[in-house]
């Protein structure tokens, strides 16, 4: 199934779209809402495949919510731009967007759309991803490839400790056992990182753990066993404190 969202401040629009995505079994609508606080609950809670975002809505725009989300999601979320106004499209294209329709849209233009988008869906559900494909098991350890500035890096999964991200040179860099770093390729994203390994878990916007070496979690602050007992600074941000302490059964 293909979880959904519809944020939009119209319940007109929201109960057009409703109707119309029933046309799709794929389609499994989470949940509705009118203002971006309230969809951004909504989008953190259900973790959608799919979402249609108002622009103009009463707190924020829909452009301000999907910028302010692409710091805490780590899942692949496709979004697509309902508005009245053909001006917002240059900025809707320039945050990704998967597509953009113009209110009032008819099932013509919802279809081809949806067509896209289930094709894409598919395609990257059948697809193997690049972790599994070069991930294989000796002897109870996980090898993993990893793609470097340099090219690619067979790796231990225990060789990896955490990655953070290097602002000043916009690039992931891993830390590793023999406390020595690699950078990894510009490409590479968080969402790239966490498909390595189940392992790898995100605390904030600019650090990702290997949980495997967590030792305890004191306050906020992620304290790991050697040889990275001396990081400092693994620190779980608000957004990302609650998965960590859901995961480890904190709360």
């Amino acid at each position: 199934m293909i979880d959904t969202v519809i944020i939009d401040d119209d319940p007109l629009c929201i109960s057009h779209l409703l109707n119309s995505l029933t046309a799709y079994h794929e389609v499994c609508v989470a949940g509705t809402a009118q203002t971006a606080t309230t969809g951004k609950e909504l989008i953190l809670k259900h973790k959608p495949a799919l979402v249609f975002l108002d622009i103009e809505l009463p707190d924020t725009t829909g452009l301000d919510l999907l910028r302010e989300l692409n710091t805490t999601i780590s899942w692949p979320m496709q979004v697509v731009f309902c508005t009245a106004y053909d001006k917002y499209l240059l900025d809707a294209l320039r945050e990704s967007a998967f597509d953009y329709i113009l209110k009032p849209f008819d099932n013509d233009e919802l279809n081809q759309v949806m067509e896209r988008f289930i094709s894409v869906h598919s395609q990257e559900k059948q697809a193997i991803p690049f972790s599994d494909e070069f991930a294989r098991t000796f002897s109870g350890q996980t090898t993993l490839m990893i793609t470097t500035i340099d090219g690619f890096r067979m790796l231990n999964l225990n060789q990896v400790g955490y990655f953070y991200y290097l602002n000043d040179k916009k690039r992931w860099v891993a830390a590793l056992s023999d406390l020595t770093e690699i950078q990894l390729k510009k490409s590479t994203t968080a969402c790239d990182i966490l498909k390595y390994s189940n392992s790898f878990m995100r605390i904030n916007r600019d650090q990702i753990i290997n949980i495997s070496y967590l030792s305890m979690v004191k306050g906020k602050e992620c304290i790991l066993y050697p040889p990275f007992d001396r990081a400092k600074g693994l620190v779980a941000s608000n957004s990302f404190v609650g998965q960590l302490q859901e995961r480890f059964n904190l709360m």
